[in-house]
């Protein structure tokens, strides 16, 4: 028998398509989802061979697929967030150094390896990290979970080793506290929220049997709280126009777009602090968002009201739409 369970996968930054890392910069345990690793797709030969029943079948293509879900730790949260945003800013003379993470015009590629039980070692180069959400809820680690696409898989007859597996300083929940801000105000009674970051990866077929590349589309950035209703201000605003509406109020035509100081969301989990230090803390910005419709629907029973409310980001006048600022110990020259 084999345990299920002895799982890791590690990753590196490529310096260009073609030329996959020599060795990983990071890894970890899986909390769930596929390793990234070889998907293959197979086909029939459909002949008029005279014959009720197909005769031969084909591979008609080999990539690679993954969406590893993992705990969000300082040094996971600023590669895959570098990964799958594309820019990336690192200041500090030592540590905690402060990786700022925008959204580039390209994304870069990255060489997976994929350890399983000692049955399956792979490695998949020229990957792009196409999706991200960052997950949370109320006394649980954050978690990242990461889609994987990419074109060049090879078998590879060992483990991967040549980082320790990251497993100190999980982001919590909690770790937000009073720190979860919506509009400039802290919102107390998120109890969950997803910020999903979406390139709408595609992979690109060629003339061999894997992809010519994998190319990133639109970027797409939701955030969705589930969290108490309080009062109905953000319904009324959305639908009417203002959280005060006058009586015969009239549907609105105008998306309510979040404002205060900083406008948007502004989400903080500090695992440690300034002092002691040096800091641990992964922070997401996502200055220009507009409310999505929703309904407040009753229910049996005397239980609060529980709303979840979704934002679609939109690109600023100026500035990026969406920034993520991660403080570790990991220097640009070690990024």
């Amino acid at each position: 028998m084999v345990a299920a369970n002895r799982a890791d996968i590690a990753f590196a930054i490529q310096s260009a398509k073609g030329t996959p890392a020599t060795a990983s910069k990071y890894r970890t345990f899986l909390t769930g989802g596929r390793q990234p690793g070889i998907s293959q797709s197979m086909e029939d030969f459909a002949e008029t061979t005279g014959s009720r029943m197909i005769s031969d079948a084909y591979v008609s293509q080999a990539h690679v697929e993954g969406s590893p879900a993992i705990y969000a730790m300082p040094k996971m949260a600023a590669a895959l967030l570098t990964a799958v945003l594309g820019g990336r800013t690192t200041t500090g003379a030592g540590d905690p150094y402060t990786h700022t993470i925008i959204p580039a015009s390209t994304l870069p590629y990255v060489t997976f390896w994929r350890w399983l039980a000692d049955l399956i070692f792979e490695r998949s180069s020229d990957c792009k990290v196409t999706q991200l959400v960052i997950h949370g809820e109320s006394g649980k680690p954050i978690t990242l979970t990461a889609t994987v696409q990419g074109l060049s898989p090879v078998y590879k007859t060992s483990q991967e080793t040549s980082v320790a597996v990251e497993v100190a300083q999980r982001f919590m929940h909690y770790d937000g506290a009073a720190a979860l801000k919506v509009e400039g105000t802290a919102v107390a009674h998120i109890r969950s929220f997803d910020i999903t970051i979406n390139n709408n990866g595609q992979i690109i077929p060629g003339d061999s049997l894997t992809p010519y590349d994998v190319a990133e589309t639109d970027l797409s950035v939701m955030v969705r709280t589930t969290q108490l209703v309080v009062d109905a201000a953000t319904w009324k605003r959305i639908h009417y126009g203002s959280a005060t509406p006058a009586d015969l109020a009239v549907p609105s035509t105008t998306p309510v777009e979040l404002a205060g100081s900083p406008a948007g969301v502004d989400f903080k989990w500090t695992r440690v602090a300034a002092a002691p230090g040096p800091e641990r803390s992964m922070e997401i910005l996502v200055p220009r968002l507009i409310a999505q419709p929703f309904d407040i629907e009753p229910a049996v029973g005397a239980n609060p009201f529980v709303q979840e409310i979704t934002y679609k980001a939109y690109q600023p006048a100026s500035g990026a739409s969406i920034t993520a600022i991660v403080k570790n110990g990991i220097s640009d020259a070690a990024f």
